[in-house]
């Protein structure tokens, strides 16, 4: 394990080890330039995805080529929005807002949004690299610092928690998708904007592949 103290990391200095997350990977104490004490864990460290304790967001973002200045910016009802903070609305939204479609998936099946901040979000996190989205490492954990992570859609599969028919809500459509695997290859059966045709196709897919030999 590489001694981190003293690392300067952005607007950080690493002060010592404190222990292990629940997950296992090592957590830093650090001291930001405000004075704040937080906790980081090596990776984000070394790989300089947290910077700051959260106060430094806005310049960190300006700093930052991918900011929402240069690309990333979407305007809804006259204010300028970063992919970063719709990943933050969205999975706050699915955990705690009953009318959202996908709510019974996350916040209805006890998935908590515990960041406190999209300061806080962003420090955890950082940038939202160029074809990744939040994903939890814990699938039956809660959104919280440590237990996210930006994944790509392959990645995501192998931490996916599919509907016992074969179909889940995807966050990057807002849709929900139908798949099956059988010998390692998926089978897919397109995206639907309700529940109930999505677990319709789910069910003629899974007849199709039964009819043809396959098992799923």
């Amino acid at each position: 394990m590489k001694d981190l103290t003293g690392l300067p990391v952005g607007y950080l200095k690493v002060i010592r080890l404190v222990g292990k997350d629940k997950w296992g990977y090592n957590l830093w104490e650090c001291k930001c330039v405000c004075g704040k004490i937080t906790q980081v864990r090596s990776s984000s460290l070394l790989h300089q995805r947290t910077k700051s304790c959260g106060c430094k967001m806005g310049i960190l973002q300006k700093d930052n080529p991918r900011s929402t200045t240069h690309g990333q910016a979407k305007i809804r009802n006259g204010k300028r929005l970063s992919s970063v903070y719709n990943s933050y609305n969205g999975a706050e939204q699915r955990c705690n807002n009953l009318k959202n479609i996908a709510y019974k998936d996350y916040g209805g099946r006890g998935i908590k949004f515990l960041f406190t901040s999209f300061e806080q979000f962003f420090a955890e996190l950082g940038p939202r690299p160029e074809g990744k989205t939040v994903d939890r490492i814990n699938n039956d954990g809660n959104y919280e610092p440590g237990n996210v992570r930006w994944a790509t859609w392959e990645e995501q599969g192998y931490n996916k928690r599919f509907k016992g028919k074969g179909y889940y809500w995807e966050e990057n459509s807002q849709r929900w998708r139908v798949k099956a695997l059988y010998k390692g290859k998926y089978f897919y059966a397109g995206r639907h904007r309700n529940e109930k045709d999505a677990k319709n196709a789910a069910e003629n897919l899974r007849a199709k592949l039964v009819e043809d030999g396959a098992q799923c």
